[in-house]
């Protein structure tokens, strides 16, 4: 061995006693044993398996086995040092878990609130609505108050603190009203739109009568006739579209005799009428 050699041993043998102090700081030295590492090696894996988790469920489940094995350290005298890594997984893992929830109560959140708007614009603009519509507002009143029961529904799946009337706010915007705090308030508030269109909604419930009563009356009735005849208070537009909508809702049905049409009640309509004009027993 020449001088030179020794002078390499000389340099590399304090180098080497550095990295070997060095790793060993990572390991005991710094407090850790093998179980210490065995704790923290599981912890890393649960924390990875909560990232990528496709469910939400799969993710609270690997979640609930990192609360279990820090439960289990802690009893068990695993190092500070350790725990502290545990705590750090611990907490982004929670974060994460609580993030995927919350995103999935404003998912269907939105849902509803985007409804919800739909159903309330329909009653708000009801002055503008056509003669066709009259019923679609009464039932878009009913289904408003129902959707916004089923928006506070929403919270009984959640589990993460949400605050469901700012939410409301921001996702409306321009579109939100006061009346939204309450049911009460904001039945009040439909039911004043409602009202402005209902003498025109009992009118048009009239003349849906007439019509049934006059084919009634004459079993079948031939479907020109039928809608140039006169109903009080009634234009032809009017009648017409009265008719479409009891043949659109199964009361009314059609049928062609040679080229030309006649309307006859449904066998349903039938019965229900009966029922209610039932025929006196003869003597």
């Amino acid at each position: 061995m020449n001088d030179t050699t020794i002078v390499v041993y000389l340099i590399l043998l304090p180098l080497a006693l550095i990295i070997f102090a060095f790793v060993n700081s990572k390991t005991h030295s710094r407090g850790m044993n093998d179980d210490d590492w065995k704790q923290v090696e599981r912890s890393h894996k649960e924390w990875d398996r909560v990232t990528w988790a496709e469910k939400t469920s799969t993710a609270q489940k690997h979640l609930d086995k990192m609360e279990a094995d820090y439960e289990m350290a802690v009893a068990s005298g695993t190092s500070e040092k350790a725990l502290a890594i545990m705590r750090d997984n611990l907490r982004e893992s929670r974060e994460d878990v609580e993030q995927r929830k919350k995103d999935k109560w404003e998912e269907k959140a939105d849902k509803v609130l985007s409804d919800f708007a739909d159903e309330y614009e329909q009653v708000i603009s009801c002055e503008e609505c056509t003669f066709s519509e009259l019923e679609q507002v009464i039932k878009s009143r009913n289904r408003c108050v129902n959707l916004w029961y089923k928006y506070w529904d929403t919270l009984r799946d959640c589990d993460v603190t949400v605050y469901p009337k700012q939410y409301m706010r921001d996702y409306l915007g321009n579109d939100y009203d006061p009346c939204m705090e309450s049911s009460e308030a904001l039945k009040k508030k439909l039911d004043e739109h409602v009202n402005i269109i209902r003498p025109e909604y009992q009118r048009k419930k009239k003349l849906l009568n007439a019509i049934l009563k006059e084919i009634e009356n004459e079993d079948m009735v031939m479907r020109v006739a039928l809608l140039k005849r006169s109903f009080s208070n009634a234009t032809e537009k009017e009648v017409a579209c009265c008719y479409r909508a009891l043949v659109a809702g199964g009361k009314v049905v059609e049928i062609k005799i040679g080229n030309r049409w006649f309307a006859m009640l449904s066998d349903k309509e039938k019965k229900k009428l009966c029922g209610k004009n039932p025929t006196e027993p003869k003597a």
